[in-house]
């Protein structure tokens, strides 16, 4: 079976959104047009501090 004329698909999760996942591994993903899904903890200093950065 294809999925979207491809023969596999990857998911990719991130937990936290740690700034190592925002400073490197989007840039990253980016680079290859790689989606991938982050799971914020809205309390978190590394998401109140950077909010602006998810409000795009």
């Amino acid at each position: 079976m294809n999925w979207n004329g491809k023969k596999c698909a990857v998911v990719l999760t991130y937990d936290d959104a740690l700034n190592i996942h925002l400073d490197k591994v989007i840039p990253i993903l980016n680079s290859f047009n790689f989606k991938a899904t982050f799971h914020l903890i809205t309390s978190s200093p590394v998401v109140t501090a950077r909010i602006d950065y998810f409000c795009i």
